[in-house]
């Protein structure tokens, strides 16, 4: 059994502290924190995505169409990030790949 500051995975078993750094929280556990570790969590999650892609395509789809905003904008800031990774990779500014980056970028957001 955990003490007050450790819980014990109640999908593998192990016993980690009681802390963020390895249980997600959740607002309705008398302790604040989910069942399963961070692992064995985003294990779950991973094959529940795997056997079950169509149904989050679609959704996301449905989303997107009715959220066309906040798709664009999410879209927006994902090529924002990559840009900033590209700069550090090709700090020239000459590459191919950055040059492509910058042009979907524009395309994206054209009064920036």
């Amino acid at each position: 059994m955990a003490d007050d500051n450790s819980r014990t995975c109640s999908k593998c078993g192990h016993s980690y502290p009681l802390t963020t750094e390895y249980f997600y929280r959740r607002a309705d556990d008398a302790r604040g924190f989910q069942r399963y570790c961070k692992l064995c969590h985003q294990n779950v999650s991973h094959i529940h995505y795997q056997t079950h892609t169509d149904e989050w395509l679609e959704r996301s789809g449905k989303w997107s169409k009715a959220h066309p905003r906040s798709a664009d904008r999410r879209a927006r800031e994902a090529l924002y990030v990559a840009l900033g990774a590209l700069v550090k990779v090709f700090p020239d500014h000459e590459s191919p790949a950055y040059q492509q980056a910058q042009i979907a970028l524009q395309e994206w957001c054209p009064d920036d």
